[in-house]
């Protein structure tokens, strides 16, 4: 199903912004032209139209897949730690406010996640869209906090929120500790399902 290869491909956001990226990016067409999806031209125009309540709709089951798969053994220390992080859905995301940063990983594996490989680090101002990268070796909470600070030394404004999606790479008490000393906002989005 093509809406299905679209949430994964964009990391499986929520209901919102899956609507949102279909309907602002051109994210159908670059997938059929470089043959990661299959559709139909009506399939596509229809992509591009839907709604954000028939996306969670149609997406509903695999969301219920992934949730179990995520709540088998998750830690007790894991859920209060996600308590201290907020939660903000993308409506909630100060998009005016110089400083406020989207980071994700960006992972440089090939065909195979096995392993150690490198990770980029993008760092993505809502607001103006400047983009810092930085090469980290791993996924691990130390060459994210490291590679964090370079990238924020680099960066020609001050850094005021980092909004993460829940990796665990970012996820982690090192990385709240890094906001709370650095007095920057820290919160995520919203966790599977929507």
């Amino acid at each position: 199903m093509a809406l299905i290869r679209i949430w994964e491909v964009l990391d499986y956001p929520c209901g919102q912004r899956l609507e949102s990226s279909l309907r602002e990016t051109d994210i159908v067409d670059r997938l059929r032209r470089l043959k990661e999806m299959e559709c139909s031209d009506e399939v596509a125009i229809k992509l591009k139209k839907v709604c954000a309540k028939t996306i969670d709709e149609k997406l509903r089951h695999q969301k219920e897949v992934i949730h179990q798969l995520q709540k088998k053994g998750q830690p007790r220390s894991a859920s209060l730690l996600l308590k201290k992080i907020p939660i903000k859905i993308h409506g909630e995301l100060d998009n005016q406010q110089i400083g406020n940063m989207q980071i994700d990983y960006v992972e440089h594996c090939g065909s195979s996640a096995a392993g150690e490989f490198v990770r980029t680090i993008d760092s993505t101002c809502i607001a103006s869209g400047w983009e810092e990268w930085e090469a980290v070796m791993g996924r691990g909470q130390f060459p994210t906090k490291e590679g964090l600070d370079k990238a924020r030394s680099r960066s020609p404004f001050s850094w005021q929120e980092i909004h993460s999606d829940n990796d665990k790479g970012f996820v982690n008490v090192h990385l709240v500790k890094y906001s709370e000393e650095t007095a920057l906002r820290f919160s995520r989005s919203r966790p599977l399902p929507c």
